[in-house]
């Protein structure tokens, strides 16, 4: 990579392996990289058991309160046809960001 400009930086990388229990250390020249449990990646905590609880948890989390932010929407007397657009728009939609990643098993 340093021929293209770029450089890794050995403090700041960390590595790790998902849907295994044991892997060798992974060396960057000649030196250990640190190991982790989890990171966030795009806003998704990734973790080692390579599931999607902690994600879908997180999303769920997040339509709650979009929810809930709403109430003076859903107190309001509007037609039910626009209230379900607005959650169809809004909360559905926090719900659902990334869904395309989670695992089904």
């Amino acid at each position: 990579c340093t021929q293209v400009g770029m450089s890794i930086s050995e403090e700041k990388t960390e590595w790790l392996v998902q849907g295994y229990t044991e892997a060798r250390p992974l060396l960057f020249r000649g030196k250990p990289l640190k190991k982790c449990d989890q990171f966030l990646y795009l806003g998704v905590v990734q973790d080692r058991a390579a599931s999607s609880r902690p994600a879908i948890g997180q999303r769920m989390e997040k339509a709650a309160k979009c929810f809930k932010a709403l109430y003076p929407v859903w107190k309001n007397r509007i037609a039910w046809r626009i209230k379900g657009l607005v959650y169809r728009t809004l909360v559905r939609t926090v719900l659902l960001s990334g869904a395309g990643t989670w695992t089904t098993t």
